[in-house]
């Protein structure tokens, strides 16, 4: 699979991505980036054929506007676009696949 994130921002301060056949805290995949540029992606790779996914990008910008891209075997399989509020330093985006 592979994950993008774009935005009206040159950085994010932290990015943490996590793949889960069966639970969130104990994740199949999971992958910490620090400073890093967007537009930014990666491709992950998992050897199960249904998983959920949560992406969380951390930023001190309480005002970027983020647009996240899943896709599995090359095809887009969910995307959202969304605003990090000024209650909290984060943006959450999590589906299942």
């Amino acid at each position: 699979m592979r994950y993008e994130i774009s935005g009206d921002q040159t950085s994010i301060d932290l990015i943490d991505f996590r793949v889960a056949s069966e639970s969130y805290f104990k994740p199949d995949v999971q992958r910490f980036h620090e400073n890093k540029s967007i537009p930014f992606s990666e491709e992950v790779e998992i050897c199960v054929d249904h998983f959920d996914y949560n992406l969380r990008c951390y930023t001190t910008d309480s005002n970027l506007n983020i647009s996240f891209k899943v896709y599995a075997n090359g095809t887009l399989i969910d995307e959202e676009v969304g605003k990090i509020g000024a209650t909290r330093n984060f943006y959450e985006f999590g589906g299942g696949f």
